[in-house]
C-alpha cells in the first residue's frame, strides 16, 4: 500500500463525490507499495511488512493489516465496494507480484490464509475478491487454494479472476467454473466490443460481468482520449455489463513507484475530464429503470443502420426506453426502429456525456424508422454523445 491513510480518506472523498461506488486494491505487492522512501515494497507507506517470512504467510505482521482494516472501514462509512486482490501475482508471474512467494508457500497454508482474511473481515459485506492478477498461473491450484480458504469461512462474497491480458475465464478455467461468480473483462481496446458481447452471450460461466481494466487516462503518456475512456465504460454497461473500473496511470501509484514517465501530483490527476465525468452515465442510468435494458449488439434491431465499434445500443424490455451511445458523431447518423419502443409517441433527446446536460431533438410517433445525426462537438469539445428516446403519450 503506498498511501498513507490520509491520502486514503482523499482519494476516497474524490472518488465518492465523482459517483463511483467501487475501487480495486492490492493487499500485497512488491512492486507497487512502499512510496515514502524508506519502505519498499511489499513494506507500505509506513514501512511495516505484510509477513515476517515472505515465504510463509501464516507471520502475519499486525500492523501492516490494520492499515487495510483502515480502507476497509472508510469504504465501508461510504458505502463503496472494495475489490480486493487477496495475493496480485503480477505479471507474467514475474516479480512485480506475489506469484514465487505463493509457490513457496504451497496450497495449505494458501488456504490457510484465505481463511484468515475472511475470518478478519468477515464483518464487511462490502468485499468481492479478485484472484490472480495479471497472470495466468502455471498452477491453478495455487490460485484456487486462496479461494477455497475464503469459502470455508463464508459464501456470502463474490469472486472474479483477473488473468493475463485478453484472456477468458471460460477457455483457462473451463474445468473448473463455479466458483467463479462474477466475471471481471480485462482485455484491449480494440477487443472491448466483442468481449463484452461474448460475456454476455455466454451460458458456461457467470453471468454477471464488468470492465475490470483496459486503457488508462493519461494526457501526458499515451495520448488516450477523453471519449475513448468514457466509450469503455458506456460500452459495458449498454452491452449488459455492470460497470466498469477507471484508471489513470499517476492516481494508481498514489507516491509510490510508477512505471511512466508523468510527474503529475496524483491528487491533481483525480481531477482528470475522463475520470469527472463518468459520474454522468450513472446519472443517466440511475434517472431509467436500467435493469430492464436489452443489449442490442447481437440482433441491431433497434439501431438498425450505423454500427460502428465504437457505438452501443441497448432498448429496455416492454419498449419503455432506449440508450445509444457513440464515440465520434463524425462517423456519419445512425437508424433506430422507432416501432420498437412502446410509443405512442417517443420523445428523442441527447444527452452530453461531458455535462449531462440534456439537448431535445423532438417528439416523434413510435412507428417505421429514423435517422439521427449530430452536427458538431459536446460542450468539452469531445466528440461522444448519447441519445435517449422515451416512449411518450
Amino acid at each position: 500500500m503506498s498511501a498513507p491513510q490520509a491520502d486514503v480518506i482523499t482519494y476516497l472523498n474524490n472518488r465518492k463525490a465523482k459517483g463511483f461506488n467501487a475501487f480495486t486494491f492490492l493487499t500485497t505487492t512488491p512492486a507497487y507499495a512502499g512510496g515514502n522512501g524508506n519502505a519498499p515494497g511489499p513494506n507500505n507507506w509506513y514501512g511495516n511488512p505484510p509477513f515476517t517470512n515472505l515465504d510463509d504467510w501464516s507471520t502475519t505482521v499486525e500492523a501492516y493489516w490494520q492499515q487495510i482494516d483502515f480502507i476497509l472501514a472508510q469504504a465501508k462509512s461510504r458505502d463503496m465496494l472494495a475489490m480486493i486482490f487477496p495475493a496480485y501475482e503480477g505479471y507474467g508471474q514475474g516479480v512485480d507480484g506475489m506469484y514465487g512467494h505463493m509457490s513457496s508457500n504451497g496450497t495449505a497454508k494458501l488456504q490457510a490464509h484465505g481463511a484468515w482474511l475472511a475470518n478478519r473481515w468477515l464483518a464487511y459485506d462490502n468485499i468481492l475478491w479478485v484472484h490472480g492478477g495479471d497472470n495466468d498461473p502455471a498452477n491453478p491450484a495455487l490460485t484456487k487454494a486462496l479461494v477455497t480458504g475464503i469459502n470455508s469461512v463464508s459464501t456470502k462474497w463474490l469472486h472474479a479472476w483477473h488473468g493475463a491480458r485478453n484472456t477468458s475465464i471460460y477457455s483457462f478455467w473451463a474445468n473448473d467454473l463455479s466458483w467463479m461468480t462474477f466475471n471481471s473483462l480485462y482485455d484491449n481496446d480494440a477487443d472491448s466490443f466483442s468481449t463484452a458481447q461474448n460475456a454476455y452471450n455466454n451460458s458456461a460461466g457467470p453471468k454477471p460481468f464488468a470492465r475490470i481494466e483496459d486503457v488508462y487516462e493519461n494526457p501526458v503518456v499515451g495520448g488516450v482520449s477523453t471519449a475513448a475512456i468514457r466509450r469503455l465504460a458506456w460500452g459495458s454497461a449498454l452491452q449488459g455489463g455492470t460497470g466498469a473500473i477507471y484508471g489513470d496511470v499517476r492516481v494508481w501509484a498514489f507516491q509510490g513507484p510508477t512505471l511512466v514517465g508523468d510527474s503529475t501530483p496524483w491528487a491533481t490527476a483525480l481531477e482528470r475530464p475522463a475520470g469527472s465525468t463518468v459520474k454522468y452515465l450513472k446519472q443517466l442510468y440511475e434517472s431509467k429503470n436500467w435493469p430492464l435494458l436489452v443489449p442490442d449488439s447481437t440482433t441491431r434491431s433497434f439501431m438498425t443502420s450505423g454500427w460502428v465499434g465504437d457505438r452501443f445500443a441497448s432498448l429496455a424490455s416492454g419498449g419503455s426506453f432506449g440508450i445509444i451511445y457513440m464515440q465520434d458523431y463524425r462517423e456519419g447518423s445512425l437508424t433506430v426502429a422507432m416501432s420498437k419502443l412502446s410509443g405512442p409517441n417517443v420523445l428523442v433527446r441527447w444527452y452530453d456525456p461531458s455535462t449531462g446536460a440534456f439537448t431535445t431533438d423532438g417528439t416523434y410517433p413510435a412507428s417505421g424508422s429514423r435517422n439521427f445525426s449530430r452536427s458538431g462537438p459536446n460542450a468539452s469539445g469531445d466528440n461522444d454523445w448519447a441519445l435517449l428516446l422515451e416512449s411518450t403519450s
